[in-house]
């Protein structure tokens, strides 16, 4: 093979690649579509039971930030400002008593960030200034629409204008071999975050055909229940065991039919030229992507007869009350070789009203290697107070994640942890503060800080303490004078910063800070 050849075949395999990537992203937990029409089976009862024990964790996270959430949606439908305020205490712990300079420009430092937004109107305003050891930085503007960018900078006497029709063209100029000319960007979509990367409309589609479409193909004989008992947290549950076991056919016949599924759905296609432009893919590699789809999809099916699964996969779930207390899921596949890694997953759910308590282990071997990694969580929510420990350990390597709250009606107090140990290291990110949420305002009070080894915790200890309320309507800047540099040539934009932008610079430099190096 020449190296020509070798060339177009790896570019051939990376672009495949990249196209089963996307549609994977894309498609991910389109099985979890309503199974409110499906027929009574045990396959619906599997399925059943996997969504509602999701259903019913992400009510428990809801429960915990209920007002977050309420905030959150509430910046959706109404105008609002938030002032954010910014300062950081540094000290360095190999600094013994003398005069550190960069410790001392840092802690007479601070960043204040002032935005409004209306996304329903498509409006957002951002004023940022600093104090940098006692030297002021202010007049930092950018203001966005669904239709124009507009940048105010203290230093230059015009402010900037890009309008969304000519944001293609002005990249084009600076860019010509990233960006296309033909390329239509739209603002909007910075306030358009529920159909972002994929509108709601397209994601609906993708629940409800390729959901049932996956169900569907699933043969009923591949689920089977019956009694069993299981024993969860020490006590023993009577329970319905669902078992699903997938044979290798049945794997290779569902990926062949949902590859070509795909290549006859031109809404499809569409949906992942969508998914990539959101997801600032350039012009080119798009179309070069979209070129190879339909080859890569058969590409890939065309792999599916090297898929080598001697036992199938097998997941069994231990069903009650439609939440699941315990799971195994295990497959062993096969290379060219006949060299076998098997994977073993196995876990116990402890639910009640005010605890979940989950414990998994994963476990890989093969002829060469084994591993195992377990996942530990224990949620306590009991009379208003948060107790949260998440354990991930993989070998000697422990992450954790520690929440202690306590919430009084729209008042949060909280003390969050992210801690790492090893067998030579350790250390963690705290985040306490507190909150207060109302109607139309929200405050918060947020340190935080690091711990490292035998360091004190007062390194680094970042302030943010945030204000935000609702108001009538954006204050929309209204500059004197504005240089649309989305109309000019690149020529002209090189004039305009050589011979106008780089002298306003240096005479606003002078004004304020005087000649550089005295």
């Amino acid at each position: 093979m020449t190296e020509q050849e070798t060339t177009t075949v790896a570019k051939k395999n990376t672009l495949s690649a990249k196209v089963l990537i996307i549609i994977g992203i894309i498609v991910i937990g389109a099985a979890a579509v309503t199974y409110a029409f499906w027929p009574t089976s045990d396959k619906t009862a599997y399925f059943k039971a996997e969504i509602e024990t999701f259903n019913y964790l992400k009510d428990e996270v809801t429960d915990r930030f209920e007002n977050e959430l309420a905030w959150a949606e509430m910046t959706k439908n109404k105008p609002t400002a938030t002032t954010i305020n910014a300062s950081v205490m540094y000290n360095d712990p190999y600094s013994f008593g003398g005069y550190n300079e960069i410790e001392e420009i840092i802690n007479q430092s601070s960043v204040t960030l002032h935005t409004e937004t209306d996304m329903k109107k498509e409006q957002l305003l951002v004023d940022a200034e600093a104090n940098i050891a006692g030297i002021n930085f202010d007049d930092f503007r950018i203001y966005i629409t669904d239709q124009v960018l507009l940048i105010d900078l203290p230093f230059l006497d015009d402010a900037l204008q890009i309008e969304s029709e000519d944001l293609s063209k002005l990249l084009y100029e600076l860019d010509p071999y990233t960006f296309s000319e033909d390329e239509d960007y739209d603002f909007s979509r910075i306030f358009d975050l529920d159909n972002y990367p994929i509108s709601e409309d397209d994601q609906q589609y993708l629940r409800e055909k390729y959901g049932k479409f996956i169900y569907d193909e699933l043969p009923d004989d591949a689920f089977s229940s019956e009694k069993d008992d299981v024993s969860v947290a020490g006590e023993t549950i009577k329970a319905e065991k669902l078992t699903a076991h997938i044979t290798e056919e049945n794997v290779k016949d569902l990926l062949s039919e949902f590859f070509t599924e795909i290549q006859n759905d031109d809404r499809f296609k569409d949906i992942v030229k969508d998914y990539m432009k959101n997801s600032f893919i350039d012009e080119y590699e798009i179309d070069e992507l979209l070129s190879e789809f339909d080859e890569g999809l058969e590409e890939a099916k065309d792999e599916l007869d090297n898929i080598n699964l001697p036992d199938g996969i097998k997941s069994t779930i231990w069903v009650k009350n439609d939440l699941i207390v315990q799971r195994e899921f295990t497959f062993t596949a096969m290379d060219s070789f006949d060299s076998k890694g098997t994977l073993n997953i196995k876990g116990t759910h402890d639910f009640n009203k005010e605890q979940q308590v989950l414990d998994y282990e994963f476990a890989f071997d093969d002829e060469f290697t084994s591993g195992k990694m377990t996942i530990n969580a224990d949620l306590s929510f009991k009379d208003n107070e948060i107790n949260d420990q998440v354990v991930l350990s993989v070998d000697d390597v422990k992450l954790a994640y520690e929440a202690h709250e306590t919430i009084n009606k729209n008042d949060r107090e909280f003390a969050r942890s992210v801690s790492f140990d090893d067998s030579f290291e350790s250390g963690s990110i705290h985040w306490d503060g507190q909150s207060t949420y109302a109607k139309d305002e929200m405050s918060s009070d947020n340190q935080i800080y690091l711990e490292v080894d035998d360091l004190d915790g007062d390194i680094f200890n970042l302030s943010l303490d945030v204000d935000s309320k609702q108001i009538r309507e954006v204050d929309t800047p209204n500059p004197d004078h504005i240089k649309d540099i989305g109309k000019m040539s690149e020529l002209e934009i090189e004039e305009y910063i050589y011979f106008e932008a780089q002298d306003q610079f240096f005479n606003w430099y002078m004004e304020n800070f005087g000649m550089p190096g005295f």
